[in-house]
């Protein structure tokens, strides 16, 4: 039920890249996003991106986890995680999930909450109820 709720706004089973809340590739792998990147332009400077990855799991503690990572895209358009660049896995327990549901804004507002340091990144992973109550 998750993931045919979370399909109708996103593919689970792709890697999603976004800059400036707007969707720019999806693939299946890291490997594959890279693959892609070589048909864009090449941008004139270091472009900031984020790659989300979401993992259903209904019989697991937590129903679905999304990680959540900065990269940057370099101008000869090569994709790395340099010094500065963050990362956050969010988890959704199956109760939270039943409230909260999935919301691409969610999404839009972890990233910018990310990008101005407003995020606790102490813990290995943060429930979806801390991030969005902010």
């Amino acid at each position: 039920m998750i993931k045919e709720q979370v399909d109708k706004k996103i593919d689970s089973s792709l890697d999603h890249m976004f800059r400036n809340n707007k969707l720019i590739l999806s693939a299946k792998s890291l490997k594959e996003m890279k693959e892609k990147l070589q048909d864009f332009e090449n941008p004139s400077k270091d472009l900031k991106v984020f790659i989300i990855r979401i993992k259903i799991d209904p019989n697991s503690k937590y129903a679905m986890v999304i990680s959540i990572s900065q990269h940057t895209i370099t101008p000869d358009l090569k994709l790395l995680t340099r010094m500065g660049d963050m990362a956050l896995s969010v988890t959704y327990s199956e109760e939270e999930y039943n409230k909260y549901k999935f919301k691409l804004s969610y999404i839009y507002k972890i990233i910018k909450d990310m990008k101005e340091d407003k995020i606790d990144y102490s813990k290995l992973s943060t429930p979806i109820s801390k991030l969005i109550k902010k």
